[in-house]
């Protein structure tokens, strides 16, 4: 995500870690981790200037890939991959990421490798099909951009049904910050149910498959015995609607850390 086009003399707000070749990466990665982060999210392909044909391009090799997995690993932290599609897929699963945001396009060799290596697979759909809600003016893209979030919009739904049935590992994720706000993750688990989730497996997907992909399964992610007391209450059954989830009034009580934080009166 090192965009093109601009003079040397320009600096460029939020690159918090442009690096080229596999020594570089693998430095931007421990002073990264110096300053205290979780996780780190690489660029392994993207949008390839909203080319259709193919709809991605490669952004980082395997070896650079690898050396930030190496270095996440070795600390017992996890990495996730912005991907599109294409080899830079292939790449990043044999890298080693702990999981694929995004991943419009996914061939059955990489669904069967991420199946295999534990990849967790973050589809993000509901950030499309608002992008395509709000239109392409309110966003201010490019015609090309927006052929090819049209081209995105139709093809992940086949990317997630066969995701789905060769078993790899759903997580619910929102990509909040663009045009779905924070606190709005309940519209993807909605999504995920259109796209032909059972409401138990995506109620799983944003619970106990989301915490384990982020390495806390052993803290968060289902109600057992020593883990952090965070649910909520509901008045209506999110198995017969998922729908309900999107809908304040139909929560009836807020627990965090075991303690009830908000009731509905």
């Amino acid at each position: 995500m090192d965009k093109p086009n601009w003079s040397s003399e320009v600096t460029v707000a939020g690159r918090t870690g442009v690096c080229d070749g596999p020594d570089e990466c693998r430095r931007a990665a421990r002073l990264q981790f110096k300053r205290g982060a979780d996780l780190i999210k690489l660029n392994a392909c993207s949008e390839a200037y909203y080319r259709l044909d193919p709809p991605w391009g490669q952004e980082m090799t395997l070896a650079e890939m690898s050396a930030i997995c190496e270095v996440a690993h070795s600390l017992g932290r996890r990495v996730a991959a912005h991907t599109s599609g294409g080899p830079g897929i292939t790449d990043a699963i044999r890298a080693g990421v702990n999981s694929l945001e995004h991943a419009h396009w996914l061939d059955d060799e990489q669904l069967d490798l991420m199946a295999e290596s534990g990849t967790f697979y973050s589809p993000t759909l509901i950030v499309n099909s608002r992008s395509i809600e709000v239109g392409r003016e309110a966003i201010g893209i490019s015609r090309a951009e927006w052929d090819w979030l049209l081209r995105v919009n139709e093809d992940k739904w086949e990317t997630l049904r066969r995701a789905h049935e060769r078993g790899v590992r759903i997580v619910s994720g929102s990509d909040a910050g663009f045009v779905v706000n924070h606190g709005e993750s309940a519209c993807e688990l909605e999504e995920l149910v259109k796209g032909g989730l059972a409401p138990m497996e995506a109620l799983v997907a944003a619970t106990h498959t989301a915490a384990d992909c982020l390495g806390m399964a052993n803290d968060i992610g289902t109600l057992e015995r020593g883990k952090c007391a965070d649910f909520v209450l509901l008045a209506a059954d999110p198995l017969e609607d998922i729908r309900v989830l999107q809908d304040e009034s139909m929560i009836s009580k807020v627990v965090m850390n075991g303690q009830v934080a908000a009731t509905d009166g």
